[in-house]
């Protein structure tokens, strides 16, 4: 029989039992107790990656504060070569694959031994042990080549490929003192380092130098890079094809300082800042000559580096010869007066037909004196307390505001202010405005704070009234036809411009919203899933299965139908690989997809295969967490899509229970066997471990409940044991 306990007092508990206190059975081999001393030989992976024919896998791994290892394994035999590195820490890129699947590049970091063999030896600090990049041939094992000092680097192209790396960036020399000294480069405080552009096939290596930031193109066909020179003259964007033998172009180069370079969605456009403010006029005549004992200041013409930035916005057409175009110049007359182009926060419309920027108001240096008395006076009313007025001054001396160049007429218009925060629409000319300035004293005891919301045409600057006081946002659908929202209890569209609402799910008897909830505040929504590839309906869940509404309410259909019945939650999972640098628009149900599932009762979890029009199929399912883990958005446990070989059919995921370690399998797309890659922590069976267990029981009120009792790996049921009890409603 269920046990029954009081709901109030003990819904979901977390049964830790402690097991220090629990001694070996006399018939089972001795193993360690678990203490604090054992905390950090625990090893963690970091940068796992999958070659392109899925045969091998690399990655990083290692112990809080320790040396770790650079790891290669083949899947199928097992081998594996090892490299020392640092710690974990230490490096953050992570291994990648050459496009043959024939060399793996390592990112190592110097061990402890040899940063205090440095230290020991008293060498300068500029000489100690760099990071490098170590290339591996796979079929050996053997070191072919180490790169020193790498900051960032890509592998891409076919066949061999092609490697693209950068040193790091060094500080900017002091200026030089005395007349005639010509103007400096751009106020960053940096100049660039070295690019290097390697042929994987020759060993052959172009260098690039003073490159501060570079980009390469989905298509893998240009590389553009912007060079910021001790030269002022040496300046500029440049874009060239990586393969060997065409030389780079200017897209716009001379003195000046350049950045930000962003392509559109379709890789046809390419976007950066240019900012003169530190460039003297051409046709300035030479300065005066001083005269008298006493001369004073004279002006040299050359801009003051404190002279605030002065940026042009322009827009290169991938592989069109000529000027790129200037869409916005050193004069914007829609600017607001005493405003700014910050020089941040590029990006195009999804349809390229806008190029999104931010703003901000010009603000004075920040002064204080020594005598300054300040006087704080706050009102219950007032938009924040005065604690989190003082909290967010930083911030909000440094707030930027969304603003639109229209590309076909050139048009400049500001979208957000303090009034107003306008999402920028991927397609079309209309937005969502939000303003939420009446209610935000109401934080901290209204969740979540209402807002009035309006449709905003980017293009006119016409406001539409959509919803005053509402405590439940919409966002633009795909194409920007519609506006979708939850109510708190059922979906709903907002169709654009008209403003017609449709409710989606009023007609279903199951509920999209979290029946569990409790708190005091709205229900939220089991969640969207994604959208189907014309934007036309909108995948949901309900607690249990995936339903596709159509957006104007006419239809909608149980995708997964069988959800419900077998108390199996699915979710819509899109396994890709890390080198796919494609954006993904929308679900094409035409083909089969990978669902992730959960059963709510038992815990156990899976995959399933979704063929169109059919029933889902089980592919895996088992008292383990396949690919779980923590969501970082809600703190809780999601379930992962595998990552997948770029040219095979080969997927590589976690697997733990609570005494296994998520080590890495690899599998194919019928999951019907899982070859166990890694196996990080094998010490973990010299200790006295422990078991999880499901339990289920009835609270007083009749609802019931679930539970996780952990016992110590020799359990034995005729002792007694101290007991910890973590109190929760729900698992």
């Amino acid at each position: 029989m269920p046990r029954t306990l009081p709901r109030a007092a003990l819904a979901v508990a977390l049964f830790g039992l402690i097991v220090a206190t629990a001694g070996p059975l006399s018939a089972q081999p001795t193993k360690k107790t678990l203490t604090f001393a054992d905390y950090d030989i625990w090893r963690a992976t970091s940068g796992v990656a999958l070659s392109r024919d899925g045969q091998y896998v690399a990655y990083l791994v290692g112990s809080e504060g320790k040396d770790g290892e650079a790891v290669v394994r083949h899947v199928a035999s097992g081998k594996e070569y090892r490299f020392p590195r640092g710690t974990v820490s230490a490096l953050t890129a992570r291994p990648q694959f050459a496009p043959d699947s024939k060399r793996v590049f390592l990112p190592l970091s110097p061990t402890k031994g040899d940063l205090d063999k440095a230290k020991a030896d008293m060498l300068k600090t500029e000489d100690y042990p760099k990071a490098a990049l170590a290339i591996v041939d796979l079929e050996t094992g053997k070191e072919l080549d180490r790169i020193v000092n790498v900051g960032t680097y890509q592998v891409a192209g076919e066949g061999s490929g092609f490697l693209v790396y950068r040193k790091g960036i060094a500080a900017l020399p002091p200026p030089k003192k005395g007349p005639g000294t010509p103007p400096q480069p751009p106020a960053t405080g940096t100049t660039g380092t070295d690019l290097f552009l390697r042929d994987l096939s020759a060993t052959v290596e172009r260098t690039i130098p003073e490159v501060i930031e570079y980009n390469l193109s989905n298509d893998e066909k240009t590389l553009v890079y912007v060079v910021a020179s001790k030269t002022a003259a040496k300046n500029g964007v440049f874009a060239m094809n990586p393969r060997f033998g065409t030389a780079a172009a200017p897209v716009k180069g001379g003195p000046g300082r350049y950045t930000g370079i962003t392509w559109d969605e379709k890789q046809t456009k390419l976007a950066f800042y240019y900012d003169d403010s530190q460039v003297p006029p051409t046709n300035l005549a030479p300065p005066p000559r001083a005269v008298g004992p006493n001369p004073g200041s004279i002006g040299t013409g050359i801009p003051s580096p404190n002279a605030p930035a002065r940026w042009r916005v322009f827009v290169w057409a991938r592989g069109i010869t000529g000027a790129p175009d200037e869409v916005l110049g050193a004069t914007v007359p829609a600017l607001k007066p005493n405003w700014q182009l910050t020089g941040s926060g590029l990006s195009f419309s999804q349809d390229g037909t806008k190029l999104y920027l931010q703003t901000a108001p010009v603000r004075a240096p920040l002064t204080t004196g020594f005598d300054d008395i300040q006087l704080d006076i706050w009102h219950w009313k007032d938009a924040h307390t005065q604690p989190a007025q003082k909290i967010n001054a930083a911030r909000d001396r440094s707030k930027t505001y969304g603003a639109v160049v229209l590309l076909d007429t050139k048009q400049f218009r500001h979208l957000s202010d303090d009034a107003l925060t306008v999402q920028n629409p991927g397609t079309g000319d209309w937005a969502v405005g939000t303003d939420d300035r009446k209610y935000r004293h109401m934080t901290g005891y209204a969740w979540p704070v209402p807002a009035d919301y309006a449709l905003v045409n980017v293009r006119t600057g016409e406001t539409k009234p959509l919803m005053a006081g509402s405590a439940h946002s919409v966002g633009l659908a795909p194409f920007g036809k519609f506006l979708v929202g939850f109510d708190g209890k059922d979906w709903f569209t907002v169709s654009v411009p008209d403003g017609k609402r449709a409710n989606l799910t009023a007609k279903l008897k199951e509920k999209f919203f979290n029946e569990e909830h409790d708190s005091p505040s709205d229900a939220p929504p089991y969640g969207i899933t994604g959208w189907t590839a014309d934007g036309k309906f909108i995948l949901v869940n309900d607690r249990f299965d995936i339903w596709k509404l159509a957006l104007d309410g006419s239809s909608a259909e149980n995708l997964t139908k069988v959800g419900r019945a077998q108390g199996i939650s699915f979710s819509v999972l899109r396994p890709r690989s890390a080198e796919d640098r494609t954006t993904e628009r929308g679900t094409d149900l035409t083909k089969p997809l990978l669902l992730g599932a959960e059963n709510l009762t038992t815990r156990d979890t899976g995959f399933y295969r979704l063929e169109p029009g059919a029933a889902p199929k089980l592919l895996l399912m088992g008292a383990r967490g396949y690919n779980v883990a923590v969501n970082p958005a809600n703190n809780q446990f999601m379930q992962l899509a595998p990552v997948k070989a770029h040219g095979a059919d080969v997927y590589l995921l976690t697997v733990q229970t609570f005494s296994q370690y998520p080590d890495y399998y690899a599998t194919t797309p019928d999951f019907h066997e899982l070859r166990r890659v890694t196996d990080l922590n094998p010490k973990v069976k010299d200790y006295n471990w422990g078991k999880s267990e499901l339990v289920k029981y009835t609270s007083t009120d009749g609802v019931p409940l679930q539970g996780i009792l952990v016992k110590p790996e020799n359990f034995d049921p005729a002792k007694k044991y101290p007991m910890i009890v973590y109190i929760y409603e729900r698992l």
